[in-house]
């Protein structure tokens, strides 16, 4: 998995995943010990201009705007939810470990210390641009119901 460089920030992408995605490491940002530069968590005490200042650096180095982010509070939960629509500032964060979504313009934005991240995605459905999710031990499409094949579905560790 290749480190990326852009400005002072490092992230990681992997080669085989076609979806737009980065995992950043702590190096470029704009917050001071004990954050220790990119900081994007709103509850460690950091101030929140500078978080909101980090997350747009990490979104701007992946094409991003921050207008199109939806975004969760990590809670260590198997709660799910389903984003069609950026979450709006004047709107609460929800609490959830998940994130799934069939809409390509909008960006998935998680931020996680002591847990492994997973990112799975499929290029089978419907046609839909549909999103495939874990029902059991197998992968639906959430718009038709089809069953997607393990050849079309990529789960990838963070």
């Amino acid at each position: 998995m290749p480190i990326n460089h852009q400005d002072n920030l490092r992230y990681f992408q992997f080669n085989n995943i076609q979806t737009r995605h980065a995992i950043f490491t702590r190096h470029g940002g704009l917050s001071p010990e004990p954050w220790d530069s990119l900081n994007v968590g709103g509850t460690v005490g950091d101030e929140k201009t500078r978080v909101r200042a980090n997350r747009n650096l990490s979104l701007k180095a992946l094409g991003c705007s921050p207008e199109s982010v939806f975004d969760v509070w990590q809670v260590h939960s198997a709660d799910v939810v389903f984003a069609t629509v950026p979450r709006p500032d004047s709107e609460s964060v929800q609490q959830a470990d998940i994130i799934l979504t069939d809409k390509p313009d909008l960006t998935l934005y998680m931020r996680f210390a002591d847990c492994v991240p997973i990112m799975v995605r499929s290029t089978q459905g419907c046609g839909r641009g549909c999103t495939c999710w874990l029902d059991g031990n197998f992968a639906r499409c959430r718009h038709c119901n089809d069953h997607c094949d393990e050849e079309t579905i990529w789960l990838q560790p963070g």
